[in-house]
């Protein structure tokens, strides 16, 4: 809304859209927390049987699109990118999948404006590009360099930006999610990783367990795969920004836990209805 209204931000390559609070603050934290809705949304859209309840979430989906492109961020244009190919590796009928990863690719590159991509295009400066792009590999060396000196417990969680001002000369977050996680908790940051690899095995499990060809096992079968996807995603846009205790792992987690427990009282309810027929 803002954007039409013309309330945005001029960064040297056009307007773009901006988030003005909490997580979405700035427009890469607004294009970051868009990506990281969209692999829920598409599944509910592709898996929802009702029509407006499908409409609705299509409607959501594009509008989720259009919001990354209007912020211009070239991590949210990445991230987009990694979602439909995840999404075409988690398909189950790759062909149509990848027909749908094609119109939608056709259609935003259509719809995108010849700046947009040129803007895109100083991706491929990688490190040696500008101060923003530099600054996500420095976040994550001065993270390491921090775990060196203080490996057991790191510098402390929130501390990152003092103790970069400290022994670097620069006071700055790290803007990047593996340089802060390094950093603020040394290798106490395995615990973190290995609790994301929790869900991910746990998924894992739900998924291997589910007979597609019983009835509503494949809207479980999605939403699980949206909950993978939503952290893949993430974990590849932590290599752009930083944020190791935001609110979307907690909800995937909860998420993960909850259809944990429905495939359970399926299951339950499968069981006690076999042993009354």
């Amino acid at each position: 809304t803002n954007y039409f209204m013309g309330i945005v931000s001029d960064h040297g390559y056009g307007d773009v859209a901006t988030g003005r609070f909490g997580s979405a603050a700035g427009h890469v934290a607004l294009a970051n927390t868009l990506n990281q809705s969209i692999p829920i949304t598409l599944y509910l859209a592709i898996s929802s049987s009702k029509k407006y309840q499908k409409l609705g979430a299509f409607l959501i989906f594009f509008l989720l699109l259009f919001g990354v492109y209007v912020s211009r961020s070239r991590g949210g244009f990445l991230g987009l990118t990694v979602m439909l190919l995840g999404f075409l590796y988690f398909a189950k009928n790759k062909f149509h999948t990848a027909a749908i990863v094609g119109l939608v690719m056709v259609l935003f590159v259509n719809v995108a404006a010849p700046d947009y991509f040129s803007h895109m295009s100083t991706i491929r400066h990688g490190i040696h590009g500008s101060r923003s792009t530099s600054d996500r590999y420095l976040g994550l060396v001065n993270g390491i360099s921090m775990m060196a000196k203080r490996p057991i417990l790191g510098v402390g969680i929130g501390c990152y930006a003092e103790a970069r001002s400290k022994y670097f000369n620069y006071y700055f977050f790290s803007h990047n999610l593996y340089g802060e996680l390094f950093g603020e908790l040394g290798l106490a940051s395995l615990a973190w990783f290995y609790w994301i690899f929790v869900i991910f095995r746990k998924t894992g499990y739900m998924k291997k367990s589910l007979d597609l060809n019983q009835s509503g096992n494949t809207y479980y079968f999605n939403m699980i795969s949206a909950i993978q996807l939503g952290l893949i995603l993430r974990l590849f846009l932590g290599n752009f920004t930083h944020g190791s205790l935001i609110w979307f792992w907690f909800v995937m987690a909860a998420f993960a836990v909850s259809m944990e427990n429905i495939l359970s009282q399926e299951k339950n309810l499968s069981t006690t209805e076999r042993m009354f027929v």
